[in-house]
């Protein structure tokens, strides 16, 4: 195995594992001048920041009317999901594709 190829399976990993909270941690503290990981962490949090906001929201939901909690919390939790799985996608084509809805936000510079 080349040096490209270890460069790049190490990539591959560490893009996956942004979009796995608290795994993205590893990516940010050991990747901090790769910008093909450096990316994927930031899309890794706000998926992650996304998925909280989502919990709050349906627990307040469902406090007030339980089936409108349940409802947002299960098209909510598909949405994500499918994020997620877009995200882990794009990695494994090397892509640094933003993700529909959130990947414009940028918490990572």
């Amino acid at each position: 195995m080349s040096t490209n190829d270890n460069n790049s399976s190490n990539a591959t990993l560490f893009g996956v594992l942004a979009y796995i909270p608290p795994l993205f941690l590893i990516g940010l503290l050991t990747s901090k001048n790769d910008e093909f990981i450096m990316f994927h962490v930031n899309q890794g949090i706000v998926l992650t920041l996304a998925s909280i906001a989502l919990g709050i929201v349906s627990g307040i939901l469902g406090a007030i009317v339980e089936i409108l909690g349940s409802i947002v919390s299960g098209i909510g939790g598909i949405a994500i999901f499918v994020l997620l799985v877009m995200g882990i996608i794009n990695v494994v084509n090397k892509e640094m594709k933003e993700l529909p809805v959130i990947g414009q936000i940028h918490l990572i510079k």
